[in-house]
């Protein structure tokens, strides 16, 4: 497929945890679109621009990144509220 003047083929390049595998087609307005994996494994079409905004970045992973996350503060909020109790009962 030939592309456009200015086109940027971004497969191949990492955005957060999305790497580009392929152009997926254009938008109505022209905007491409790209089909990406994430590090986990899961796969799926992303706006172009969802990758490249950098302030701040749109699209970082599949959602595996905010569990990864979620689950940290948890365990730490859980280890805080342990020490605390912890200390409550020692005195």
């Amino acid at each position: 497929m030939k592309q456009p003047r200015g086109f940027h083929d971004l497969t191949g390049q990492t955005f957060g945890r999305w790497q580009v595998i392929a152009f997926a087609g254009r938008r109505d307005d022209g905007q491409p679109y790209w089909r990406c994996r994430c590090d986990c494994g899961t796969e799926k079409t992303i706006w172009q621009n969802n990758l490249t905004r950098s302030n701040p970045p749109h699209s970082r992973s599949c959602g595996c990144l905010r569990r990864e996350q979620m689950r940290v503060k948890m365990q730490l909020a859980h280890q805080i509220i342990g020490d605390a109790v912890k200390a409550v009962q020692s005195g």
